[in-house]
């Protein structure tokens, strides 16, 4: 695929010149205009492969950018009976990579970061499942059969541990088991999406509170502290 090259310089006092092509079917990008005695930074980026990012004191005349290949993350999600459940929603968390199942309960998922990520895969019908995996640069990672189970819905309210006064907007998120997250709502309520079999630990965070971590069953409140207090 064709890669997006750029260069930016900045001289001292004035606004950045930006400088921008695309790679030929040979790899190489040529840019005009270049003052190759002010600093600049040279980045390239294509769709499935890491970007690059080096700054250079004094631009030569010829920068290689080596992009290496994302991960692939592909499995088929099954139900508590291994039947396979077409139509599942999976996700990669905080990767921002999502995907539905065919009518098979296959998927794949491609532009994958490297590193540890949970993924969770959600049917209306057939519940929820997690698991923790960590992929390489290139890699091409096989789940098998990623099986769902349970659900149940945790229900609980945010308010500030001071005056309890409810906290609109604050952030919950399961992360033991890894799960779903929710944003409180102007009763400073929140509903999450959980495993039926396991007790939730979760993590709240809100502007001008500390953030809490705490395992709690049902219709819980959360009392968030001022910071230092």
């Amino acid at each position: 695929p064709a890669a997006l090259v750029e260069v930016s310089q900045t001289a001292s006092g004035a606004a950045p010149d930006v400088f921008e092509g695309n790679s030929d079917a040979k790899g190489v990008a040529t840019l005009e205009g270049i003052d190759a005695a002010i600093p600049g930074r040279v980045g390239c980026a294509a769709t499935g492969f890491t970007r690059f990012s080096e700054a250079f004191e004094v631009l030569p005349a010829l920068v290689t950018c080596t992009l290496a290949r994302l991960a692939t993350i592909k499995g088929i999600v099954v139900d508590a009976r291994g039947e396979p459940v077409p139509r599942a929603t999976v996700e990669v968390r905080g990767a921002h990579r999502n995907a539905m199942t065919d009518t098979s309960g296959a998927f794949a998922m491609d532009a994958i970061p490297p590193g540890t990520h949970t993924i969770r895969a959600t049917s209306s019908k057939s519940g929820m499942g997690t698991r923790e995996v960590t992929v390489s640069t290139g890699e091409t990672l096989d789940l098998g059969e990623l099986p769902l189970g349970e659900t149940r819905d945790v229900r609980g309210r945010v308010v500030a541990a001071a005056t309890g006064e409810v906290i609109v907007g604050a952030s919950v998120t399961a992360i033991d088991p890894p799960g779903a997250s929710a944003i409180t709502d102007s009763e400073g309520a929140f509903v999450l999406l959980c495993d039926a079999n396991a007790r939730t630990r979760v993590r709240v965070v809100a502007n001008g509170y500390a953030a809490v971590e705490s395992a709690f069953d049902a219709d819980a409140t959360i009392r968030l502290p001022r910071p230092g207090s």
